[in-house]
């Protein structure tokens, strides 16, 4: 089995490699190890990933956590064809970000499982992962830049956190989720909400509480509080302003409903900030 060393892949004082490549048929690569770390995303397509002895089916959207001496393989379906972003990743830095980090990045390169991490992306964060991406293709590979991508990635995860999205949540949903916390469509409410998700009401409402226990309902007040505590700490708007774009038409009811959640009004809230 060939394995690739850090050493002879990089240059003195680079600190990754980022490349793209395209596979028609066959491997990009025989089976192989490395003694350091990456990760892998298939930007378009899908293939067969044989790791450690088991064999995946990767889909569209699916970001691999490669840690060093895990054997693998990435393989086309017949003749479709994918295309995949690959980055090297500097071996000191990797354990320093696992030190600094452990529960952001150091769980995506556990030590104790068979198989390496693997997520499939929303269209969302796909969109996201892919500008993020295109922005640093020139980069030189410094570390800040390494550690600016690494970094940057676990934000575009973040944006799923597990609790607002439990596993098995459809992409839809959850795309439809994170727009929602947008204030155009705060200030439409639920019928703003279904119209992102392209459903009709009904269907939105029952997804809804089989995947997040929660009404359509419940979920634009939880956004819309967050959107007015933001805009409370953050700007110096009025509170009829921020009211109205989280779409109250009025100022009593904004405060009842806010006071609920934070036990104060508004008002008391931006005071509470300077002391």
């Amino acid at each position: 089995m060939r394995k690739l060393l850090w050493k002879t892949r990089q240059k003195p004082g680079q600190y990754f490699r980022l490349i793209k490549v395209a596979c028609e048929r066959g491997s990009l690569l025989e089976l192989h190890t490395h003694d350091f770390p990456e990760f892998f995303w298939i930007e378009m397509g899908e293939c067969l990933h044989r790791v450690n002895d088991t064999e995946q089916k990767l889909p569209q959207g699916s970001l691999v956590f490669i840690r060093p001496k895990d054997a693998h393989q990435l393989c086309a379906i017949g003749r479709r064809r994918f295309t995949m972003i690959n980055m090297e990743i500097a071996p000191a830095v990797h354990a320093d970000l696992i030190r600094r980090f452990p529960r952001e990045y150091g769980v995506k390169f556990p030590c104790n499982t068979q198989l390496p991490v693997s997520e499939t992306l929303s269209k969302d964060q796909n969109s996201s992962l892919g500008h993020l991406l295109l922005d640093h293709a020139a980069s030189q590979p410094t570390r800040l830049n390494l550690e600016h991508i690494l970094l940057g990635i676990l934000r575009v995860l973040e944006k799923s956190s597990p609790g607002d999205f439990p596993p098995g949540t459809p992409d839809w949903l959850r795309n439809a989720c994170l727009l929602s916390r947008e204030p155009e469509i705060l200030r439409n409410g639920v019928q703003g909400l279904a119209k992102t998700c392209g459903k009709c009401q009904e269907y939105v409402s029952r997804s809804f509480r089989h995947h997040l226990d929660m009404s359509p309902s419940d979920w634009i007040t939880r956004c819309r509080m967050d959107h007015a505590e933001r805009s409370l700490r953050m700007t110096d708007d009025g509170i009829l302003e921020i009211a109205l774009r989280c779409g109250y038409q009025s100022l009593a009811q904004f405060y009842k409903v806010f006071r609920a959640r934070y036990e104060m009004t508004p008002r008391q809230y931006r005071i509470s900030g300077w002391k």
